[in-house]
């Protein structure tokens, strides 16, 4: 049996082979399905990247920062 992926991926190199089948139609909308389905996929990257960013910048906030003079002989934790 094969999976939605292997589906799709067979549908895709269907499609890629015989692009002069389908109608204008038909290609206007797999057009538009595949912008929807780039423009989720690249929101859910850019997401992933915003918290990815927002973890480094809390730690880098909150990591230790010696004395200058004194180096990290100086440094107390609280």
């Amino acid at each position: 049996m094969l999976t939605l992926l292997a589906m799709q991926r067979r549908e895709i190199a269907g499609l890629r082979r015989t692009p002069s089948a389908v109608t204008a139609v038909a290609n206007r909308y797999m057009a538009d399905t595949s912008l929807d389905v780039f423009r989720e996929q690249y929101q859910a990257v850019a997401e992933a990247a915003d918290r990815h960013a927002n973890d480094a910048n809390t730690l880098n906030q909150a990591w230790p920062v010696p004395d200058r003079k004194l180096g990290w002989a100086g440094f107390i934790p609280d």
